[in-house]
């Protein structure tokens, strides 16, 4: 009787476990890091993407100002929110 209990309570550790990996959020930085300009974050949780910003860097033109979107596949974004322009409204309405 005990065994089947611990048998029980370690299936559903690998159960709980199997479960976290799936719940795994994942924040990728595509530019900005140390510098101001070229921010861009892409986030994925349970198979939806998300890519926030998406800045330009002011000190360089072309293709060298855009953040770095060869680590990931565009076509996979679900969703692409701007959060730079509401912090701006925000902070001039106060």
């Amino acid at each position: 009787m005990a065994s089947t209990a611990v048998q029980t309570a370690s299936l559903k550790r690998r159960d709980s476990l199997a479960a976290r990996e799936e719940d795994k959020l994942v924040i990728t930085p595509l530019g900005a890091g140390n510098e101001v300009g070229r921010s861009c974050v892409y986030m994925s949780y349970k198979s939806k993407t998300v890519l926030f910003d998406c800045g330009i860097h002011p000190a360089y033109s072309g293709m060298a100002a855009l953040p770095y979107f060869d680590e990931i596949d565009p076509s996979t974004v679900d969703v692409l929110l701007i959060t730079q322009y509401i912090k701006q409204i925000i902070s001039l309405a106060l």
